[in-house]
């Protein structure tokens, strides 16, 4: 099946949506902090990509809305590796409850779109990754 890429959406020949992931994501271990301003939520990452990350987080009403800014700081204690990102421009793009993994309990993952990031950051970012 021939694929396209449309509006950051591969989609078949026949405009049926495959798939909205334009960047492959990988397990990543680290914790996120972000605000709105109003709101500082500390959380759990759950797994990033070029184009975002996602975590894991107890309460739902908590998340600030609309543009956020975010500090990343990512770790792999096996290969020794260690990121930090301040203040990356972002906005959360959806949210659902799931089981988490490591803790047995019902917790919120919410994903997030990395609106504005220096090209600092993304060559960084995209070392971590392929060390990953």
């Amino acid at each position: 099946m021939k694929k396209m890429i449309q509006r950051g959406r591969i989609v078949s020949p026949e405009n049926t949506l495959i798939s909205r992931r334009i960047s492959a994501r990988v397990a990543a271990r680290g914790v996120i902090s972000l605000t709105n301003g109003e709101n500082l939520v500390v959380a759990r990452m759950y797994d990033i990509a070029m184009g975002g990350i996602s975590f894991l987080y107890a309460e739902d009403c908590d998340l600030p809305g609309g543009e956020i800014k975010m500090d990343i700081l990512l770790f792999e204690t096996l290969a020794n590796v260690e990121l930090f990102m301040s203040q990356a421009k972002s906005r959360i793009s959806w949210r659902k409850y799931m089981h988490d993994p490591e803790e047995g309990t019902a917790v919120l993952r919410a994903g997030v779109e990395f609106l504005d990031l220096s090209p600092l950051h993304r060559a960084a970012l995209k070392g971590w990754i392929r060390t990953a």
